[in-house]
């Protein structure tokens, strides 16, 4: 009976992990996007800037 308790705790712990993991990656792809996004206003900030 002890070994099944433990091993369930093993197994929540994996889903947490799993779960911890795509976060991490959607965050991580969120951040990408936002920074894309600044990147491409800022230089069209520039550029529009150069031509006047």
């Amino acid at each position: 009976m002890k070994y099944h308790i433990s091993e369930n705790k093993s197994g929540s712990r994996k889903l947490l992990n799993e779960t911890g993991a795509n976060m991490v990656i959607k965050h991580r792809a969120v951040t990408e996007q936002r920074d894309m996004i600044i990147k491409s206003r800022l230089y069209l900030k520039n550029f529009f800037n150069n031509r006047i």
